[in-house]
């Protein structure tokens, strides 16, 4: 009896991962469209050898951490938790480059402190219009077929990652890693995408 408990208890348990797991890989993709809006602003304030598609890059490992770190009950709303991420991280790859502003590079102490170069506000225009699921449609073409069934039975039939790696017939962990891989090469494909069409 108590291990039949211990076992309905450790299904619950995944089922609230999945599904929290669900919600933040949902935040990535919503939130596409702020970090070209971010990127595209910072490129525009940067030397022409400077690539965009590096600062979305940048810009798309921001969001990613910020869907993994934000606290879900915070009363901070995510698309300002995830700018603010979005910005760190592109600031961080200019640090790389030695193309920050002079004021943060004589103060690395203060990396994580927006104060001394303040981004602007993406304007909330035709630049951040909502995905559709046509764009995510042909992101997914964009990954190899193993992902995209992946991210078909993970959003499409919400599929928990034990129930995936049976259908596929591939190891558990190995779900994670490509949920993870996938939506990383969707988001990049999106962001990149959707800036040269603009």
């Amino acid at each position: 009896m108590h291990s039949k408990r211990a076992g309905w208890a450790s299904a619950v348990r995944q089922v609230f991962k999945d599904e929290d797991q669900r919600l933040r890989d949902g935040l990535v993709l919503r939130y596409i469209p702020l970090v070209r809006a971010v990127a595209i602003q910072v490129h525009q304030r940067l030397p022409s050898q400077v690539e965009l598609d590096d600062l979305l890059q940048a810009g798309v490992v921001g969001l990613l951490d910020a869907a993994k770190q934000y606290d879900l009950d915070s009363s901070e709303t995510f698309s300002s938790y995830a700018q603010r991420r979005i910005e760190d991280s592109i600031l961080d790859y200019l640090r790389h480059l030695d193309l920050a502003p002079k004021g943060l590079r004589r103060r690395p102490n203060q990396l994580g402190k927006l104060d001394a170069y303040s981004f602007p506000t993406p304007a909330r225009a035709k630049d951040e219009s909502i995905l559709t699921p046509i764009m995510l449609a042909q992101a997914m073409t964009t990954l190899p077929y193993l992902y995209q069934q992946v991210v078909l039975l993970y959003f499409g039939s919400e599929r928990t990652e034990r129930e995936i790696s049976q259908a596929l017939r591939i190891k558990y962990p190995e779900v994670a890693k490509l949920r993870k891989s996938a939506l990383e090469k969707m988001a990049f494909a999106l962001a990149t995408k959707n800036t040269r069409a603009n």
